[in-house]
């Protein structure tokens, strides 16, 4: 099991010091979502990210995945795919194998599963395109997909090395699903999983994220 973080814990700081602060710490790690104080993108720089994946690696740090808020459940197939084919893009210049998507807020009163044939049709609109890149994406157990047996439905007949899960582990927690549960909705499609705090209302955002997918110390670690 290796431990990561993401830079969205630090917002005001310059990235190349962020790193340091993450290898100085022990993290094997780092996800990136902010870079110098600022969201990434579709229209990131791709030369930018070859440099900050290159940062990363001279000190031992693997970019385990480009953080995007990109909804797959809303708005308009064609126009996700496109972004999503960027992401990947960017995700590949990082040298990050994995893109964290989310499914978003579908207000159609039939429900999220109302729009999972939009998601599908976005990833299947790539094509071959992210197994030849070496990048998947990771669908994030979040707003309208908390519950992970949703997110499990939706992804099932998509190709598992173009699409998994990511376990945020406080939402199906808050719609009532135990680590086990997670666990065998989301058998062999976890790509990654991260754990945060909730104080008093405050989300600590120093994320400790495992990315060894399904292994017995993920489950022992969720359970406690």
């Amino acid at each position: 099991m290796k431990i990561a973080y993401s830079t969205l814990a630090f917002p005001g700081e310059e990235t190349g010091a962020v790193l340091e602060k993450g290898a100085s710490w022990g993290y094997q790690g780092v996800e990136i979502r902010l870079v110098d104080g600022q969201i990434v993108g579709t229209d990131f720089a791709e030369e930018r990210a070859k440099q900050i994946g290159r940062a990363a690696r001279r000190l031992g740090l693997a970019v385990v995945a480009l953080d995007t808020s990109l909804a797959v459940l809303v708005g308009d197939a064609e126009v996700t795919a496109q972004e999503m084919a960027r992401y990947l893009q960017l995700a590949r210049a990082f040298s990050a194998p994995l893109v964290r998507v989310f499914g978003g807020e579908v207000s159609d009163p039939a429900g999220p599963k109302s729009a999972f044939g939009r998601a599908r049709r976005a990833f299947e609109a790539l094509g071959d395109m992210p197994v030849d890149m070496g990048v998947a994406f990771g669908l994030e157990t979040h707003d309208s997909l908390a519950r992970s047996a949703l997110l499990a439905e939706l992804i099932e007949p998509l190709d598992p090395d173009v699409v998994g899960a990511v376990w945020d582990s406080h939402h199906p927690h808050r719609m009532g699903e135990s680590p086990s549960e997670v666990l065998a909705n989301l058998r062999g499609r976890i790509r990654k999983s991260w754990a945060s705090s909730k104080r008093e209302g405050l989300l600590c955002c120093r994320r400790s994220r495992i990315f060894s997918p399904e292994s017995s110390l993920l489950e022992k670690k969720l359970q406690t």
